[in-house]
């Protein structure tokens, strides 16, 4: 049970949070300073000392909120409530509370008002939350000006510590005061372009949390091969989606080990991200194709190199390197978040009509099976159309979905690994899985 709310604090408020979150590296932290010294108004700075609570089995966690007690300075302290928000294109919204508080110790009275329970995650007890991890970093303010709109610019430079170990934090935050969430982009392009700068929507608790291994799992939600064919769903899908590749990306740029499935599977959904959003023609400016794409295949081959070498080798500090490389470049992360303005400004229609669904399926089928049914080799995006008109086609079993989807994936699998290594010795799996997998459409086509 929640206790009943104290009346010296206003339970009701809450506010909306409309901000962008991006990383960058340590490296980085000076010449992005110098960056919005000439550009915004330089603030306050402080040290913030935060220490999460959650029961001992991640409930808040598991459902998308987060709550902290903040010390800044010697005797200032806030409890902070946020709760599950949306995400579209990159730029994040969702409910937040913050109470004063007279002492470093949490207030269960405070999440017991009406408004506070009606976003409270279901099941889980107040009386069971406890200490799990703390953020302890340096923030730098700016307020940067354009126009009507006002944006606030924080850095944030430390350490989260959790269950004996710890990991370093480093992240941007661009929060819009007043004004146009549209000046929130066109800040973090200008910035971006000078300093690579990566979205990212792990917030500094998901981070805490991963530290004591109870880290989300993120794989399953986004995965545009488990998604219904339903052009209305379109829109929730292709952002769900670009959250799947931002956090991907920023694994196998920023965590090794890294994995050979994640880096295929990568490769898959930004090939099918693509093979879906260009049906859009609103989307079709915002859609860094050359950039993204092929910098992303070139990133993929690199992880396939380091995971199929031995540490000590070579090839592995090669490939280290050019993953190193791309982390340092600052036109990833720019057509990154050029995708994610597109989404964040795209206005779909959201009807779904057999017209439409048949439209879509149409268009799969002239992207996937036309050239390899007149014995052409399969192409990466073709193998991805197939995939995604696979899903859910009328004309075929569960099991024949099921098995066109599997050899697909492993010939691309077996694709990326050919040309990643410079070898023959996928040659025959190569063929054997095409020759198959044609066979299976053709069948399919007639």
């Amino acid at each position: 049970m929640l206790a009943q709310p104290d009346e010296r604090h206003d339970n009701s408020a809450m506010t909306y949070e409309i901000e962008l979150k991006l990383r960058f590296a340590p490296e980085h932290a000076i010449a992005l300073q110098q960056a919005l010294d000439v550009r915004a108004t330089r603030g306050g700075h402080s040290t913030l000392n935060n220490t999460y609570f959650d029961t001992e089995q991640g409930d808040l966690s598991r459902q998308a909120c987060a709550l902290r007690i903040r010390q800044n300075g010697e005797s200032s302290f806030e409890q902070t409530l946020k709760t599950r928000g949306s995400n579209q294109g990159g730029l994040s919204v969702r409910h937040e509370w913050n109470w004063p508080l007279d002492h470093h110790q949490l207030d269960t009275t405070l999440l017991a008002s009406d408004v506070v329970r009606a976003h409270w995650p279901d099941g889980v007890c107040a009386d069971s939350l406890l200490p799990l991890f703390s953020t302890n970093f340096a923030r730098q303010r700016w307020v940067w000006q354009r126009g009507p709109s006002q944006v606030e610019v924080v850095l944030d430079r430390g350490l989260i510590q959790g269950g004996g170990t710890e990991v370093p934090l480093c992240e941007l935050e661009l929060e819009l005061l007043q004004g146009d969430p549209a000046d929130i982009w066109w800040m973090a392009e200008t910035l971006g372009a000078e300093v690579p700068l990566w979205m990212s929507d792990i917030s500094k608790a998901e981070r805490g949390y991963r530290l004591l291994g109870m880290g989300r799992d993120w794989r399953q939600r986004g995965n545009l091969f488990a998604c219904d064919a339903d052009p209305a769903l379109l829109p929730t899908q292709l952002n769900e989606s670009l959250e799947w590749i931002k956090r991907a990306l920023e694994a196998l740029l920023w965590e090794p080990p890294r994995s050979a499935d994640l880096a295929i599977d990568f490769a898959a959904q930004l090939l099918a991200f693509f093979e879906l959003a260009r049906q859009e023609p609103a989307l079709q400016q915002y859609l860094p194709a050359g950039t993204l794409v092929d910098s992303a295949l070139a990133l993929t081959y690199a992880c396939l190199v380091q995971t199929g070498c031995d540490e000590q080798s070579s090839c592995f500090g090669q490939a280290e390197a050019e993953i190193n490389q791309w982390r340092e470049q600052p036109s990833l992360g720019s057509a990154l978040l050029q995708l994610g303005q597109g989404l964040w400004q795209w206005q779909p229609s959201g009807v779904s009509s057999p017209e439409a669904v048949s439209s879509l399926s149409r268009y799969l089928l002239s992207r996937s099976v036309n050239a390899p049914l007149r014995g052409a080799d399969w192409s990466p995006s073709q193998l991805v159309a197939l995939m995604l008109l696979a899903r859910d086609n009328g004309s075929l079993t569960s099991a024949n979905r099921a098995e066109i989807a599997r050899l697909a994936h492993e010939l691309l699998g077996l694709q990326l690994h050919q040309v990643a290594l410079g070898s023959d010795s996928r040659a025959m799996a190569v063929q054997q899985h095409s020759r198959r997998l044609s066979g299976l459409v053709a069948q399919w086509m007639h």
